[in-house]
């Protein structure tokens, strides 16, 4: 069922700091589930990547019938920001529903297996002559219950099917600083302007030093990550959060250790001051 939901992220545990801010969210929506199911997740950057980044998500849930997770934070949630003007007719909204003229009537098969995963969807209603079926059990492709063998393994395969298709729609971290240095930031979400800040003010020093700030979470883009690690010195995570989650996440997908970690559990937000001052610490 293509549904987006926004996470906006405090401090835990429980009700926690209720007015503060946190990154310590990303594990759990990663895993939150009764079973396996494919899913994306995005982090927007600031304001601006909160729009676009949610008109994409709802993109995304409709064209693979997914549920997208957006996560932002208490920070970016509350705070304001100028910015350009932009065309509204740049967002276009896609159809993704199901044109069934040549499907015999009565014949509509709601699960039906194919090799993208996504199965053609219609809406009760949208024609006259298919009856729509829609099942929280397993089911066969019609949308009946079952506990056939069979259809379970079937259907968990079309459903992951669709992790293949996601790389067309995820893109790579953004790269800040000098891109061919020997010391690596990860970070996600709204760290991006104290860290963008903190990073020209190191260059500017002549400490050659760079970023690969991620808004598309997970699926987790691997292509720069792979392209840069195996000749840094320093990997170091920049998160809101105290076990540095994204850290974990990269190791858990590719094998790549972070050598550092910059983390902040306090509720407030880290400033380019902060994370200046504590890069040239771990430098």
């Amino acid at each position: 069922t293509p549904l987006v939901i926004v996470d906006s992220q405090r401090p835990g545990p429980a009700t926690g700091f209720a007015t503060r801010t946190a990154q310590g969210d990303l594990s759990f929506v990663l895993t939150a589930s009764q079973g396996e199911f494919p899913r994306v997740v995005l982090a927007p950057k600031d304001q601006e990547d909160c729009f676009s980044l949610s008109f994409k998500a709802f993109d995304i849930a409709d064209k693979y019938q997914v549920p997208v997770f957006i996560m932002t934070d208490q920070y970016l949630s509350d705070a304001r920001k100028t910015i350009e003007a932009f065309d509204p007719d740049d967002f276009i909204n896609k159809s993704y529903l199901a044109e069934l003229n040549n499907i015999p009537d009565y014949s509509y098969e709601r699960y039906k297996l194919n090799e993208s995963g996504i199965s053609p969807r219609i809406y009760p209603g949208q024609y006259d002559n298919q009856i729509v079926l829609q099942d929280s059990y397993e089911h066969d492709e019609k949308g009946h219950d079952t506990e056939s063998a069979f259809f379970g393994k079937e259907m968990m395969d079309k459903r992951m099917k669709k992790l293949n298709g996601f790389e067309k729609d995820i893109m790579e971290p953004e790269i800040l600083g000098i891109p061919y240095s020997e010391i690596m930031i990860v970070s996600w979400g709204s760290t991006y302007g104290s860290l963008k800040e903190a990073i020209k003010k190191l260059n500017d020093e002549d400490i050659n030093i760079f970023a690969l700030h991620f808004n598309y979470i997970w699926p987790l883009p691997q292509k720069h990550l792979e392209k840069f690690s195996s000749r840094v010195k320093k990997i170091i995570t920049v998160e809101h959060n105290y076990t540095g989650q994204l850290a974990k996440l990269i190791k858990q997908e590719t094998g790549i250790s972070v050598t550092d970690k910059i983390t902040g559990y306090d509720g407030r937000q880290m400033s380019s001051e902060e994370i200046y001052t504590r890069l040239k610490e771990v430098l």
